[in-house]
């Protein structure tokens, strides 16, 4: 541990200078024959910037940094992490997994660094960690503490035995560490639940939990520094969130107060407080959907006082205007949407009918098992005054025609991909997804029950002049 403290320190000397000025650095992305690498995207700690290749086959970068950071590259379907220095350019080369075959790791690429930050990136191809099965969460709570701590030191010792940079050996000790207990906070769902990984709601099934808790009180540690690292922040909220618990159906406004309280009794500085409510804000403006804060807006006015932060939740609230009862509905830009046989669809011509909508993919095993009850709704409802619309988010076009044909799906098809109007203009994370409109293309509801619901029936029953 004494090594570890000193490598953080080392670590804090040299942030600290960086943190002072701020350097544009150059990362290039070579694709190479990857057909599917047409555009990249780069995102972590504060960062996220998409770029197009060029006709070369090329995507470049200039990223403003501060200090070295951690960043996902996303290409395509896959993900690679990657460790990006301020002022020290960086340039990556997509290798195919097997030369002769010229095939492809779609979930994580093959990827060849060149730069002064090549050996770090190149410990992310080499580095294998452990890590704990789901099935650990069956033991009892000091034993799967006992199991983690093993896990950590295991693991910071295999990143000791890299030759890289000292500094990043530090923050790579810290990741370990925070990811495990990152893990650590979803022990009391995820104990209920007897291993079966069903990430969701932390139920109060009647358990002490005290142990846990204790355990995670005890790391939430008020240093200025540290809370500089992504992975504390990250584990400090997720911590907050299983100390604080939810509330029956979930109260946000109780939730708000809850978690806000352990925030206050853990942390004394302003600046922490300040990132933290902040944070704990836009989470309760997106989580609720809403344009206001409520009675928590004095709240938020005690510990936030940035000008930009206070900016940020503005713009957050105002964003969901759009999404108000009674707005007009996103139909998106011309060509945004095209059917089966690859015409484009004008979303306005649904003007004159109800419409509900259905986002999915064929990749999405929730969105397959409502297509027979959309298939039945539709049946019930034929031949009134509602149209049933299906936007398919998939990245491949041919899948969702082949799917389409195939299973002789029904109502309007439409293919939008990934970045259809519906998905961006809604700020849709999750999937399947349903919307209904009025007659005259307005909101009714941006999150309406599914087919399989019974509500839906009473819900559609209820409309006048259905």
């Amino acid at each position: 541990m004494k090594k570890i403290t000193f490598l953080f320190l080392y670590l804090l000397l040299t942030t600290a200078t960086l943190c002072a000025q701020g350097v544009t650095t150059r990362l290039t992305i070579d694709m190479g024959d990857f057909a599917l690498g047409k555009r990249a995207t780069l995102q972590g700690e504060g960062i996220s910037l998409v770029e197009q290749a060029d006709a070369a086959h090329q995507v470049c970068f200039d990223v403003p940094l501060q200090r070295p950071v951690y960043l996902r590259l996303g290409i395509s379907t896959s993900f690679n992490r990657i460790y990006l220095e301020p002022g020290k350019p960086l340039h990556i080369t997509v290798l195919p997994e097997d030369a002769k075959k010229r095939s492809y790791n779609l979930m994580q690429l093959n990827l060849k660094f060149k730069g002064e930050s090549a050996p770090i990136n190149r410990y992310f191809n080499e580095v294998k960690l452990e890590q704990l099965p789901d099935s650990v969460y069956l033991l009892d709570q000091p034993t799967y503490i006992a199991e983690m701590e093993k896990q950590i030191r295991k693991n910071q010792k295999h990143i000791e035995s890299f030759k890289v940079d000292k500094a990043f050996k530090a923050r790579e000790c810290l990741q370990v560490k925070y990811q495990a207990l990152s893990k650590l906070t979803r022990y009391p769902v995820q104990h209920y639940w007897k291993g079966g990984n069903q990430l969701g709601l932390i139920y109060d099934h009647g358990e002490d939990m005290s142990v846990i808790h204790n355990y995670l009180r005890k790391e939430l540690v008020d240093d200025t520094e540290l809370w500089k690292e992504e992975c504390y922040r990250k584990f400090v909220h997720s911590a907050i969130a299983t100390l604080g618990g939810i509330f029956g159906h979930i109260d946000w406004d109780k939730m708000f107060r809850a978690r806000l309280a352990i925030a206050t009794s853990s942390f004394k500085t302003p600046a922490i407080l300040e990132d933290y409510v902040q944070t704990l804000a836009l989470n309760y403006v997106n989580s609720k959907e809403s344009n206001t804060l409520g009675d928590l807006q004095s709240e938020y006015d005690r510990y936030v006082h940035r000008a930009d932060y206070r900016e940020a939740l503005t713009k957050a609230m105002a964003a969901w205007d759009t999404f108000a009862k009674g707005s007009s509905f996103a139909t998106g830009n011309e060509g945004a949407y095209t059917d089966i046989d690859g015409n484009k669809f004008d979303m306005n011509s649904l003007k004159g009918k109800y419409v509900y909508i259905d986002v999915w993919a064929t990749w999405c095993a929730p969105c397959r098992a409502e297509i027979p009850h959309l298939k039945e709704l539709e049946k019930k409802y034929h031949g009134r005054n509602i149209t049933f619309v299906s936007i398919s988010i998939d990245q491949r076009r041919k899948d969702w025609v082949d799917m389409v044909k195939r299973d002789q799906m029904t109502g309007i098809q439409l293919h939008g991909g990934p970045q259809a109007p519906i998905v961006m203009d809604y700020k849709i994370n999750g999937i399947p997804r349903f919307f209904l409109l009025d007659r005259d293309g307005k909101i009714i509801h941006t999150d309406m029950s599914r087919p399989s619901d019974a509500a839906t029936i009473k819900t559609l029953d209820a409309l006048p002049g259905l």
